[in-house]
């Protein structure tokens, strides 16, 4: 069905978004945040941000003491 034989029918073009994906965005909009303010370092951000996405973050390792988190 096109959308705008979708539309003329009264039937959302798009699916809403579920809550879970709401609040998903919310936690990494405020990630972002912190990241531009300074409040996160990279690795930081990066460990926030994959863990908002569940994904693993034991790929994330720490190889100096540095705060800017060295990747490897």
């Amino acid at each position: 069905m096109a959308d705008a034989d979708r539309i003329q029918r009264g039937i959302e073009i798009r699916r809403p978004k579920k809550k879970r994906n709401i609040q998903n965005d919310v936690r990494i909009k405020s990630c972002i945040e912190r990241y531009d303010n300074g409040a996160y370092s990279r690795l930081q951000f990066l460990q926030a941000i994959s863990h908002n996405l569940g994904a693993h973050t034991e790929a994330f390792q720490v190889t100096s003491a540095d705060d800017r988190g060295t990747l490897i």
